[in-house]
């Protein structure tokens, strides 16, 4: 018998104890190992995103779930791009009492940025902030659809 079968067997004999081996070296290496990962990603940014899209490509239903659990390793990690850290963001939130500038629902909040300067404008929920992208952040096609919103609701009713 090799010892690569021998050591199979012992660890299908004793899961339990390899499950608290495992848990305490990877609790024990934590710091390591994410920053090996951080700097892999850092120099292989192409492998990285081409495993990303391969992985979402097999893995349809995870996509928003590895969006969030990488959104939660990395509270404001897209705030940079707007001069703002993750605890100014989250004073804003508080500071409108967590409610969307435009829906007045209270939602999670995103940030909202002039595509053409890059500039911060404000926070929104997810939809309304989705809904002026689609409308390419254009104020006369913004009236345009609320004209239309206007004058459909009186037709149908």
């Amino acid at each position: 018998m090799h010892r690569r079968e021998a050591c199979q067997r012992w660890r299908a004999k004793n899961r339990e104890k390899t499950r608290r081996y495992a848990k305490v070296y990877a609790d024990a290496h934590r710091a390591r190992h994410r920053e090996v990962a951080r700097n892999w990603h850092a120099n292989n940014k192409d492998r990285a995103k081409e495993n990303k899209r391969l992985y979402l490509l097999r893995n349809p239903g995870a996509s928003h779930t590895q969006y969030l659990a990488y959104v939660s390793r990395n509270p404001g990690r897209h705030l940079k791009k707007y001069g703002m850290s993750f605890s100014e963001f989250e004073q804003k939130c508080n500071d409108q009492g967590n409610v969307c500038s435009i829906c007045l629902e209270k939602k999670k909040l995103v940030v909202d940025h002039n595509h053409t300067s890059g500039k911060f404008r404000g926070l929104l929920c997810g939809t309304c902030n989705s809904g002026i992208g689609l409308l390419r952040d254009s104020f006369s096609t913004l009236i345009r659809a609320a004209d239309y919103i206007r004058r459909s609701s009186y037709v149908q009713n």
